[in-house]
């Protein structure tokens, strides 16, 4: 019998044949953490890890075909701001997707961007999307509600 077997099976037996629960996969406010560190890192590969779809993050599975495109956009749009989160909602009752209400703020200009997150086969959690028009140009000062500029 190889050694390699041998382990398994006192591993096994020792469990009592009960089945091993793994800690839950971090939940979609991680994905949200994480993804906008790497945006304040400049980090683009890490982005790519924490945004994409269902069937997996960009940088995992290369889709689209352009994701290293739209990761710098993204990280050109949100770099500066701090964040925290307002809110977030089961989208579906298989709980595989997630809106957040985000409040990004750079100085005095704070700004609500809904956040989409969801759960990939893999059972990691990565961004979906982001409102990118409601953060605004990040070439232009910070515009409250009535269209007037503000600090930022």
């Amino acid at each position: 019998m190889n050694k390699t077997w041998m382990v398994g099976a006192l591993l096994l037996a020792a469990c009592g044949g009960q089945t091993v629960t793994l800690a839950p996969s971090p939940g979609p406010e991680y994905a949200l953490q994480e993804f906008m560190a790497a945006v304040a890192d400049s980090n683009l590969p890490k982005m790519a890890e924490y945004w994409g779809t269902a069937k997996g993050a960009a940088g995992e599975i290369g889709k689209p075909a352009d994701y290293p495109k739209r990761i710098e956009v993204m990280q050109l749009w949100l770099r500066g701001y701090s964040y925290r989160i307002l809110a977030s909602t089961p989208t579906d009752a298989g709980l595989t997707g997630q809106q957040m209400a985000v409040e990004l703020a750079r100085g005095d200009c704070r700004k609500q961007v809904p956040f989409l997150a969801v759960k990939t086969r893999s059972n990691r959690w990565v961004i979906q999307s982001i409102d990118l028009n409601a953060v605004g140009s990040p070439m232009m000062p910070c515009f409250d509600t009535s269209g007037g500029p503000r600090g930022g």
